[in-house]
């Protein structure tokens, strides 16, 4: 069996990736396609941030201190500004990862901290899709 889904997007602010992923997971579920569980996607940002209050003497010369702070689901303009961006689509249920994108420059630490926050979306979103379905709040009442 094959199953081509489309997606078409009217708008876009950031987060067409995520919300296409979720609608056609969610579409296969109403359609009652069998599947070992709903994929979720989430997105999270590095973004550099300069603290221009901690200045650093290095030899006479002042420098701002740069730290880098990560936050979900980021537009548009966020990710053309960020340091670095992670996306990842997985199974909640099965902890399984089915899709892991990363781009930019970012540290190790910055890597890992996007990641947590990006599965944690999937997990927090999991939940909310789970209870939408289970609840029958979907179009098949």
């Amino acid at each position: 069996m094959c199953i081509e889904l489309f997606v078409e997007v009217l708008q876009s602010d950031g987060g067409v990736f995520n919300a296409a992923v979720v609608g056609a997971s969610l579409a296969l579920a109403d359609a009652g396609i069998g599947m070992r569980d709903v994929v979720c996607a989430g997105t999270a940002a590095v973004m550099k941030v300069e603290d221009s209050t901690k200045k650093e003497q290095d030899g006479g010369k002042k420098k701002s201190k740069v730290t880098y702070r990560v936050i979900a689901d980021p537009t548009e303009d966020e990710i053309l500004q960020a340091s670095g961006v992670v996306t990842i689509a997985m199974m909640p249920n099965w902890r399984e990862v089915t899709v892991w994108d990363q781009f930019g420059k970012m540290s190790l630490d910055a890597s890992s901290e996007a990641m947590e926050l990006a599965r944690d979306g999937c997990v927090t979103l999991h939940k909310f899709l789970k209870n939408c379905m289970m609840n029958g709040k979907g179009s098949r009442q």
